[in-house]
């Protein structure tokens, strides 16, 4: 979930997700979204691995309506094939853990980058207010992944828009001050300097 470049805690990654990680689950009850705030806090405090944070999300996440109806096909599919009794069961179990894991890397991976990304502006921000950086010269850039298959269309929509440090981008969903964009988004952001 992080990069793997990172190497020690950001402060203000942390402190977004504190004040906001899991507020677009709003299908959730508050207690679901305080039990996922508090993983995705820890996978900053303590390095937790993606793979460690997705098993722990698993039991607080529900599947939202796509997934169920994706469920009552396969179950259909299975009864279709003569599937029945134990055998029935255990194909039906196995593909709603699946669907479970799919729903939680989702939500790990929105979760994170969110986190890492609002961290990442804020400390150029706090650049800007120490001297570091000059926002006069400052640009912000949205890298996506051109020629990956996981790269969708509203995220090449944006890829190498660069904008002022103190404004957010234009994407095709509005105005975005980070990443990411869509479920499966793997965008990043990079600065980019007037000579």
């Amino acid at each position: 979930m992080l990069p793997p470049h990172v190497t020690s805690v950001n402060r203000h990654a942390v402190a977004w997700a504190t004040a906001h990680a899991a507020e677009s689950l709003t299908d959730l009850p508050e207690t679901v979204r305080d039990a996922i705030r508090a993983l995705i806090i820890r996978t900053f405090t303590e390095g937790m691995t993606p793979r460690r944070l997705v098993a722990e999300l698993m039991p607080w996440v529900h599947l939202g309506l796509a997934d169920q109806a994706a469920l009552q096909i396969y179950q259909a599919e299975l009864l279709d094939e003569g599937y029945t009794g134990e055998r029935f069961e255990k194909s039906w179990q196995r593909y709603q853990q699946r669907c479970l894991k799919a729903c939680a890397k989702r939500i790990a991976r929105r979760e994170v980058q969110q986190a890492f990304h609002e961290g990442q502006l804020m400390d150029w921000y706090e650049a800007v207010g120490r001297g570091l950086l000059d926002p006069a010269q400052t640009w912000r850039v949205w890298l996506a992944i051109p020629g990956d298959d996981g790269t969708c269309e509203l995220c090449l929509a944006v890829h190498q828009q660069r904008v002022h440090l103190h404004d957010p981008f234009q994407t095709p969903l509005g105005p975005r001050w980070t990443p990411p964009l869509c479920e499966t988004c793997r965008c990043a952001m990079g600065l980019a300097f007037d000579p």
